[in-house]
C-alpha cells in the first residue's frame, strides 16, 4: 500500500485513494473509492458515534469495517496521530494481528483519547505505559511534511507499524520493547518541562475564568495548569512549526464549542469537534489570528461559565 499525506482539501482532490483515513478538513471530507474512515463531522454519514450514538462512526483506529486493500492501492490521510495510524494499519493486510481481541483495550483507549484529549487521561491507567511509548515514538519520528504539497508517508507508516507491533506484542525488529517503554516513561517525565517552556500567558474573563496561551513546536493542548498553579478551563496553542492554532476545553461546557468558534472565524475548512478544534490545515496563522481567537474564546466563556 501507499500512504499519501494531503495537508489541504484542495491537494486531496488530486489523489485517487481506495481508503481515506481522517481526511477531514473542517466540514469537508475527502472520500475513498472503497471506504471513508472519518468520524469528526457534526452530522451526516461521517458523524461520530460519540455525537449521534451507536449508528455513528467509530474512530478509524477502532473501525472494523475498514477493508484490507491491495498492495498497489493508495490511502489518503490529512494528519498523523495514533488514531490515523491505527486506521491505516487496519487497511494494510500485514497488520491485522494488531487488532486481535487481546489488544482491544489499547485501541479503545486510543479512541477515547482522540475524542477527549490527552489532558484527561489518567497516567495510572492500565494502558498508560503503552500509550506513552507510542506517543514518544511518534514524537521522535513524525516529520514536518510540506504544507503546500502531497507527501509519501508510506515508510513512516511501516516503521510505525513495527513500533506498535513491538509495544503490543513484545516481538521486536528495530527496537526492543523495553527501549520503547523506557522512551515512553521519559516522554511522560518531560511533560513538566514542556509545560513551563510552552507557557506564554494566562488570561482571565472578567468573572475570573482562566485560559492559558501556549506556544510550542509540539502538541501542548493537554497542559491545563500554568507555572503559578492556576488551572485553566481552556488552552489556545500556537504551533510555531506549523503556524497553526488549536483551541481546546478541559471538559464539556454547555454552549461552548471549539469547532464552532474556529469555523466562525476561519470558515468551514477549520474544524475538529466540540472540545478541541483547529485552524484550517495548511493555512498559516498569525499573532493577529491568535488574538482574534482569544477574544472570541474569552467572550464565549464569560457568557457561559458562571
Amino acid at each position: 500500500m501507499k500512504v499519501i499525506h494531503a495537508p489541504t482539501f484542495a491537494l486531496s482532490e488530486n489523489v485517487r485513494a481506495a481508503v481515506t483515513v481522517e481526511a477531514e478538513y473542517g466540514s469537508l471530507v475527502a472520500e475513498g473509492t472503497e471506504y471513508t474512515a472519518a468520524h469528526h463531522q457534526k452530522e451526516g454519514p461521517y458523524a461520530g458515534r460519540h455525537v449521534v450514538g451507536p449508528t455513528g462512526r467509530p474512530a478509524p483506529c477502532n473501525d472494523p469495517n475498514i477493508p484490507v486493500i491491495g498492495e498497489d492501492a493508495q490511502i489518503l490521510i490529512s494528519h498523523v496521530d495514533l488514531d490515523t495510524i491505527g486506521g491505516v494499519l487496519r487497511a494494510g493486510g500485514d497488520h491485522q494481528h494488531l487488532f486481535a481481541p487481546e489488544f482491544q483495550g489499547f485501541w479503545d483507549t486510543a479512541e477515547w483519547i482522540d475524542l477527549n484529549g490527552v489532558h484527561g487521561f489518567d497516567t495510572e491507567h492500565a494502558e498508560a505505559p503503552r500509550m506513552f511509548a507510542v506517543w514518544a515514538w511518534i514524537g521522535e519520528h513524525r516529520e514536518h511534511w510540506p504544507k503546500d504539497q502531497l507527501a509519501d508517508v508510506t515508510d513512516f507508516m511501516n516503521h510505525a507499524a513495527d513500533a506498535i507491533h513491538t509495544i503490543l506484542t513484545g516481538k521486536t525488529s528495530r527496537h526492543t520493547q523495553q527501549e520503547l517503554m523506557d522512551a515512553g516513561k521519559a516522554h511522560l517525565d518531560a511533560r513538566d518541562a514542556l509545560a513551563l517552556a510552552s507557557w506564554a500567558e494566562t488570561r482571565q474573563t472578567p468573572s475570573g475564568t482562566a485560559i492559558i496561551i501556549r506556544k510550542s513546536e509540539t502538541f501542548v493542548n493537554h497542559l491545563y495548569q500554568d507555572p503559578n498553579g492556576v488551572s485553566a478551563v481552556s488552552i489556545i496553542a500556537f504551533n510555531t512549526a506549523e503556524n497553526a492554532l488549536t483551541v481546546s476545553l478541559f471538559e464539556d461546557i454547555e454552549g461552548v464549542s471549539c469547532r464552532d468558534m474556529v469555523q466562525d472565524l476561519w470558515g468551514p475548512l477549520a474544524g475538529g469537534h466540540q472540545n478541541i478544534a483547529g485552524s484550517p490545515r495548511g493555512q498559516p496563522m498569525t499573532s493577529d489570528d491568535l488574538e482574534d481567537l482569544a477574544r472570541r474564546l474569552l467572550a464565549t466563556l464569560e457568557r457561559h461559565v458562571s
